[in-house]
């Protein structure tokens, strides 16, 4: 039994710079990497190890000493530490993460020089909830409710800690500094499918591919109380001058109840409706997904064809709805003072959450009961594994690649992908 090469083709090889300051554990790095993508943000990369074969997510920041406020780019930062290092799980941070599945592990941090870092994150293999969301609206179907229950109470364990500092147990860490997220978006939410254990299957399915890990991601527009607001970077409400809880709470609530709309045409994709618009309404779709779920009520979502969500779901997350939503922002005409305070989200939506979950969730299960459960259907295709093919080619080092690098920081190698290993029994 043996490797075969299916079919190779020129890639980027990123080697280890063992002189650079470090905070993690680097065993992983010691080989280098190889460039699997570039993400559509500036500095995001997905890379793979040499040295274990795993994916991580890398992000490259810069600072900027100009203080330009607001006109900072993605991947710039204006604080001493990036966004994504103050808050974080790594030993750096100003407000330590806990280590749970719902925020992203920092693995490894690279300080190239005072102003440059590379931060290596676990990569998570579901892809983002936006993408999973839109295999469900492409299919026109209902997202199952246990999921948006798992959902629920995932990002409300995220918002307990942040701003309560409480831990999944329900303790409390005292004298806590509430944490700003201000990004909470279904492209920032990462899914992460656990995969098959050894050993035979279960009798009742893949609990695991039912309750996917759901990680709040990118924590590069966040920001602590009592911070300058000088450093405060646009979240997704560039108006405001100061951060503010309502933010997060809402952009939870449009999380979820967007979750409920996947089975619901636009009208822009409904044949029959030749204005593509709804008459009257300045949220009217055209926006699809920035507009909605503004655009529609809860009340409209069990009227279509198909199972119900229960009249607990859509009554929980009704509050998350305001008045005259379907023409005005929730930042205007004081729409936010109409949200649920912190204190429903941790002592009523995340208790009933938990509790839905854990009767779909715990206790022994008839055979195939999680197999109608399973939503790793839409999970999000990961990248073929790559391996190094022969020496580097030093005849493409002027080839010009899309990379925020500088030449001496990559060279030019041959990549394979191994065709599957074969047995043959004699």
């Amino acid at each position: 039994m043996s490797w075969r090469v299916s079919h190779s083709h020129h890639g980027i090889f990123i080697p280890y710079t063992p002189e650079l300051v470090e905070l993690g554990n680097n065993d992983f790095a010691q080989d280098g990497f190889l460039l699997i993508g570039r993400l559509f943000r500036a500095g995001a990369y997905i890379v793979q190890s040499l040295r274990n074969k795993k994916l991580y997510f890398v992000k490259s920041l810069t600072r900027r000493t100009d203080i330009p406020g607001r006109e900072t780019q993605r991947h710039e930062f204006t604080h001493v530490l990036p966004p994504e290092i103050r808050v974080s799980t790594s030993e750096a941070a100003v407000f330590r993460l806990v280590e749970e599945s719902y925020f992203p592990k920092v693995e490894l941090i690279q300080f190239l020089d005072a102003d440059n870092h590379d931060v290596f994150f676990e990569f998570k293999n579901g892809g983002t909830l936006e993408q999973f969301r839109d295999k469900y609206y492409d299919a026109r179907l209902w997202i199952p409710e246990h999921f948006i229950w798992h959902v629920a109470a995932e990002l409300c364990n995220a918002l307990a800690f942040m701003y309560l500092g409480q831990l999944r147990n329900l303790e409390r860490i005292p004298n806590w500094r509430m944490i700003y997220h201000r990004n909470i978006h279904p492209s920032n939410i990462l899914l992460n499918f656990i995969g098959p254990r050894r050993g035979r299957k279960p009798l009742a399915g893949s609990r695991d591919n039912a309750f996917p890990d759901i990680t709040l991601n990118d924590f590069g527009d966040s920001a602590l109380f009592g911070d300058d607001p000088i450093h405060l970077k646009p979240g997704l409400f560039p108006g405001e001058n100061a951060p503010g809880l309502w933010e997060d709470i809402y952009n939870v609530g449009r999380v979820l109840r967007s979750l409920c709309m996947t089975h619901v045409d636009f009208p822009a994709d409904d044949p029959a409706d030749p204005l593509n618009i709804i008459p009257g309404q300045l949220m009217d779709e055209s926006g699809r997904w920035e507009h909605r779920p503004d655009s529609r009520r809860l009340a409209d979502v069990n009227t279509h064809p198909g199972t119900p969500y229960s009249q607990e779901l859509m009554e929980l997350l009704s509050r998350f709805e305001f008045p005259n939503q379907e023409m005005e922002s929730i930042a205007v005409n004081n729409n936010r003072n109409s949200l649920p305070d912190i204190v429903w989200i941790v002592d009523r939506l995340l208790n009933v959450a938990r509790e839905r979950v854990s009767e779909v969730r715990e206790g022994n299960k008839p055979v195939g009961f999680y197999d109608d459960l399973d939503v790793s259907w839409a999970s999000h295709l990961l990248p073929m594994p790559f391996q190094v093919a022969g020496d580097r080619d030093p005849i493409l080092e002027e080839v010009e690649i899309c990379i925020d690098r500088e030449p001496e920081d990559y060279e030019i190698c041959k990549v394979a992908y191994p065709a599957p290993k074969v047995r043959r029994d004699t």
